[in-house]
């Protein structure tokens, strides 16, 4: 005897589209529908349910912008930098003036001896102790 074909109800439809708006996987999706019923597969959860699946989480990520818009625009500051920084490109960037001079030291095998002897002399290091 063949198994009967499955016919979505338009309940089982909006329920599809609200787990996977709120990013239940698709596995598990299979067994909340198949409750006392025969375990459905995931091919055939795609195959019945591919628009629902598909424009769930789509769905659901307009609804959190929309809120997300409605705060910025009613004056939650947060909320305003956060969309700036995420969809106007803003970026927390701190620009640092230095007046003064830097030493860096230089490794020793760069420098020529001239450079080395010098280097020597200025912190009092005679040449006669390093010649023996």
């Amino acid at each position: 005897m063949a198994r009967p074909t499955f016919a979505p109800t338009d309940a089982q439809r909006e329920q599809v589209k609200i787990l996977s708006a709120c990013g239940v996987p698709q596995k598990n999706i299979c067994q909340i529908l198949a409750g006392k019923n025969p375990p459905m597969d995931e091919k055939t959860l795609r195959k019945h349910f591919a628009v629902e699946l598909d424009n769930g989480s789509a769905l659901a990520n307009a609804k959190v912008a929309q809120s997300l818009f409605k705060k910025a625009t009613g004056g939650n500051v947060t909320a305003q930098i956060f969309w700036l920084k995420t969809r106007a490109g803003w970026k927390e960037t701190q620009h640092v003036e230095h007046a003064g001079t830097i030493e860096t030291k230089q490794s020793p095998a760069n420098l020529s001896d001239e450079q080395l002897t010098a280097m020597l002399k200025e912190r009092g290091i005679s040449m006669s102790l390093l010649k023996k």
